[in-house]
C-alpha cells in the first residue's frame, strides 16, 4: 500500500506525490496511530517538560499521585493500587498536571475518608479550569483548593474532621476506566 492508497484524493487535488515506497500494514499502522517515533523520528528523543504521571503542586514543590482507588457499583470507594497510607497530605492544590497519554481529568470531587466505607458519605463536585499545554499534558487549577477560607467551606460541608480527614479526588479516565487519585486535605493550624 502506498501513501496515494491511503489518500487518492490528495493525490487528485495537488496535495501530495505518489510515493513509490511501500508501507507495511506494521509501519502504517504505527503511523495512523500516532507513532511520532516511526513517524518523525527527531521528534522520538525530545524532552518532556514534566515527567510522566498526575503531579499536584502545593505551592512549593511538585508531588506525584501513585494510590489510586476505584468506585464500586454501590458507591464505596476500595483502594485499587497502593494503600490509603500512602496517600499525599497537602494543605492546599493550586495545580495539577496530568501528564498520562491517553488519560485526562474527568471531574474534581471532594470526600471524607467515610467514602470507603459508606456509600452515603458526603460529596461535593468542585469545578476547574483546563488548560491543555501540549497533546498529552493538561493543567488543572481548582479555585476552591487554592484559599483557606474555601477549603474551611468544603471541610465543614463535608463533615471532616480529625478522625474523619478530607480528600480531595481527582477522577482520571481514558474512556473505559475510571481512577479516582486522592489527595488528603489538611488546614494549616494559623488558619
Amino acid at each position: 500500500m502506498t501513501i496515494a492508497q491511503v489518500h487518492p484524493l490528495a493525490q487528485n487535488r495537488g496535495m501530495c506525490r505518489p510515493v513509490s515506497t511501500r508501507l507495511s500494514r506494521r509501519q502504517f499502522a504505527a503511523a495512523a496511530i500516532g507513532g511520532a517515533g516511526a513517524a518523525l523520528p527527531a521528534l522520538a528523543g525530545a524532552a518532556q517538560p514534566y515527567p510522566e504521571g498526575l503531579l499536584i503542586y502545593d505551592g512549593e514543590e511538585f508531588m506525584e499521585l501513585a494510590a489510586y482507588a476505584s468506585m464500586l457499583p454501590s458507591g464505596l470507594l476500595t483502594m485499587s493500587f497502593g494503600k490509603v497510607d500512602e496517600i499525599p497530605v497537602a494543605d492546599r492544590v493550586p495545580m495539577l498536571i496530568c501528564n498520562l497519554g491517553m488519560w485526562h481529568v474527568g471531574t474534581v470531587w471532594f470526600t471524607t475518608r467515610r467514602a470507603f466505607d459508606d456509600s452515603r458519605a458526603e460529596r461535593r463536585r468542585l469545578t476547574f479550569a483546563l488548560n491543555r499545554m501540549n497533546m498529552r499534558t493538561t493543567r488543572l487549577r481548582i479555585k476552591s483548593l487554592e484559599d483557606a477560607p474555601a477549603m474551611q467551606g468544603l471541610m465543614k460541608s463535608v463533615k471532616a474532621g480529625p478522625d474523619n480527614p478530607a480528600y480531595a479526588a481527582f477522577a482520571v479516565t481514558n474512556g473505559a476506566i475510571v481512577r479516582h487519585y486522592l489527595v488528603e486535605m489538611r488546614l494549616d493550624d494559623a488558619v
